[in-house]
């Protein structure tokens, strides 16, 4: 049974963050973080009754794409709405305005997660919620790169924003729909999430797996990070907006689960009762090292809060890798854990 459970979950809200005078994107609903899975098996349509194995990719994807949610686009719309006006009508705060660009890889898996879930013949209401979903978000991401393009070519100088504003349009009504049905995916990712999450963890705990429960304890206590930080708001824009009274007893509960693995994971003869062999042991190294970019990731961002320092253009250049001082490396690195530690436990 060990083999079927991968059930990280966080709370986190859904929201563009920055926008000054906007709406909230959504309410604080409860997600989940963790990295999907991809396979050419998977991409197949299904009409059969679907496995559990089946199932727990299709939930894992949604993971996936959920991590991304709140990640980079989150992140991508948070840039573009510090320079512009958060309205309906096109409108810049300053001549220069860009926002970060989205990965095409990432843009096909939600596309392939979309097929495999459209095939299901039995939709479940979280699968319902994502093929809501998926128009708006397509085109979020899509216009977003359009953007992201147009503005490092500084193309609004040759068309005085003529093609900026078009962008912009198309920008602010698939946005709209993705906050509400973004909103509502979440919130069905989050009942699921969290039956998963008391089974798992409760099953490792009755098995006497000691050593993967710590290793779960401290994923989970790394999303509690995560969660309280989008429940707060708090971006790698507006760090100092952080509320360290509530951050700080998280973060000491994370180091604490840190140094629990760390421990543990240097007992050979416990991990192989607990089935983590010779064959495997690689997965856990690399698992031992996101862990620990991880640490460092919001070790440093604390380090910069308690200073008095918001994230400087470095950080933000390389915050999409793990181990440096942004709370983008910090998401990056929980991912990599979560991915580590499902082909560890194959």
């Amino acid at each position: 049974m060990k083999k079927q459970i991968i059930m990280i979950v966080a709370a986190m809200s859904f929201a563009i963050t920055g926008c000054q005078g906007s709406t909230s994107a959504s309410s604080n609903t409860k997600t989940t973080t963790a990295v999907e899975e991809t396979s050419e098996e998977e991409t197949q349509p299904e009409t059969e009754a679907w496995s559990e194995e089946e199932e727990l990719a299709l939930y894992n994807k949604y993971i996936g794409i959920n991590n991304y949610m709140v990640g980079r686009i989150n992140d991508s719309l948070t840039r573009y709405f510090n320079y512009v006006e958060y309205q309906e009508e096109f409108a810049n705060k300053e001549q220069n305005y860009y926002c970060y660009s989205l990965s095409s890889d990432q843009i096909k898996r939600v596309g392939d997660t979309y097929t495999i879930a459209e095939a299901k013949s039995e939709k479940t209401e979280l699968d319902e919620a994502f093929l809501r979903m998926y128009p708006s978000i397509i085109e979020v991401m899509g216009c977003l790169n359009d953007i992201e393009e147009y503005t490092d070519m500084k193309s609004y100088l040759d068309d005085d924003y003529g093609k900026g504003k078009e962008l912009h349009a198309v920008l602010w009504k698939s946005v709209n729909e993705y906050t509400e049905t973004g909103d509502a995916f979440m919130a069905a990712l989050s009942v699921e999430a969290n039956i998963r999450r008391e089974a798992g963890m409760q099953q490792l705990k009755d098995e006497g797996y000691e050593t993967l429960y710590a290793i779960n304890r401290v994923m989970y206590s790394a999303q509690a990070i995560q969660e309280e930080l989008f429940h707060q708001g708090v971006s790698d824009e507006n760090i100092l907006d952080m509320n360290l009274e509530i951050i700080q007893p998280l973060y000491e509960e994370f180091v604490a689960d840190v140094e629990k693995v760390m421990e543990l994971s240097e007992d050979k003869e416990k991990l192989e009762k607990e089935g983590i062999s010779m064959g495997n042991m690689g997965n856990l190294s690399l698992f031992k090292s996101s862990m620990k970019h991880t640490k460092t990731s919001m070790t440093e961002v604390l380090d910069k809060v308690k200073e008095g320092k918001p994230l400087d253009q470095y950080d933000l250049m390389v915050s999409n890798l793990s181990g440096h001082c942004s709370l983008t490396s910090f998401y990056s690195g929980i991912s990599e854990m979560i991915g580590h530690y499902n082909n560890m436990i194959r």
